[in-house]
């Protein structure tokens, strides 16, 4: 299945959210209570580990493989679906790893 297919697309596309989801939602709260001034981050704690756990928090794949698994009769479609949310996962797995080894040098 050549990359520019639009059914190749739509998986690039699923990979991409299940990656970046967590990352513009997971961090919202313990941000704005600390603008907020109604909490802060425990000692040792910086805005970057927040980060890193907002990327780990996008690994989880068990719901989207038993969603894939009752949404595809067509196993290329259900095969595609499934490497997809994969990808998404390690993506997510590796940057957030990334993010916290980073977060834990520059202490």
């Amino acid at each position: 299945m050549p990359w520019s297919s639009p059914r190749s697309q739509h998986h690039a596309a699923v990979a991409r959210k299940i990656h970046l989801s967590r990352l513009f939602r997971f961090p919202e709260p313990p941000l704005i209570a600390v603008k907020l001034n109604l909490g802060e981050l425990p000692p040792g704690v910086t805005y970057r580990h927040i980060y890193g756990a907002a990327l780990l928090a996008g690994v989880g794949f068990t719901m989207g493989l038993f969603v894939t698994a009752l949404a595809f009769d067509a196993p290329a479609l259900a095969t595609s679906a499934r490497l997809s949310i994969l990808a998404g996962s390690s993506l997510s797995a590796i940057a957030g790893l990334t993010v916290l080894a980073r977060a834990r040098q520059g202490q």
